[in-house]
C-alpha cells in the first residue's frame, strides 16, 4: 500500500457527506485513521467506503445516525469499534467490516435504538454487548457470538 494518511475532521463539522473519503482507485486516497470532533452528528452512506482504517475507530457519542454501508469494506482492518453513549441508529450496513480479523468484541451503547441489516457484519466477532430490548436479529452477527443483553437503567 502506499503511504496512508490520518485524516482529523475539525470540530464544528456535523455530517460527513456520502462518499465523501470512499476509496477511489484513481486518486489513491488511502486513509488508515480518522478522528471525528464531537461536533459530529451524521455519517452519510458511504462516506469511508472501501477505505484502509485500522486499530481504534471511535463514534463520539455526538454522532446520533450511522447511515448505510459508512465503513462498507473489506480492507479495513479495524481492531476495536468505540461507539460512545448517544449514538442511536446504525443503517444498513453501517460496520460491515469483512476484513477487520481482529475485530472480536462489540459494545453497543444503551442509546442505540436501531440497528438495519447487516449493520454489523463483522465475521471475526466473539462476543456483543447490548443494550436489553435492541433487536440484533438480522444485523449480521456471527451465530457463534455470544450476544450479552444488559438490563436498561431506570
Amino acid at each position: 500500500l502506499p503511504i496512508s494518511k490520518t485524516i482529523i475532521i475539525p470540530e464544528g463539522v456535523k455530517i460527513i457527506s456520502s462518499t465523501c473519503f470512499n476509496f477511489n482507485s484513481i486518486a489513491k486516497n488511502y486513509i488508515s485513521k480518522v478522528v471525528f470532533p464531537n461536533t459530529l452528528e451524521k455519517i452519510n452512506s458511504l462516506a469511508f467506503g472501501n477505505q484502509y482504517l485500522s486499530g481504534a475507530l471511535r463514534i463520539p457519542g455526538s454522532c446520533k445516525i450511522i447511515d448505510s454501508n459508512a465503513f462498507y469494506g473489506t480492507s479495513h482492518r479495524i481492531t476495536e469499534l468505540i461507539l460512545e453513549e448517544g449514538v442511536e441508529n446504525i443503517n444498513f450496513g453501517a460496520f460491515a467490516l469483512q476484513g477487520s480479523y481482529e475485530l472480536k468484541n462489540l459494545h453497543i451503547p444503551n442509546s442505540v435504538k436501531s440497528v438495519g441489516q447487516n449493520a454489523f457484519y463483522i465475521p471475526s466477532l466473539k462476543t456483543v454487548s447490548a443494550p436489553a430490548g435492541l433487536d440484533l436479529s438480522t444485523a449480521g452477527i456471527p451465530a457463534a457470538a455470544v450476544i450479552t443483553y444488559r438490563d436498561l437503567p431506570e
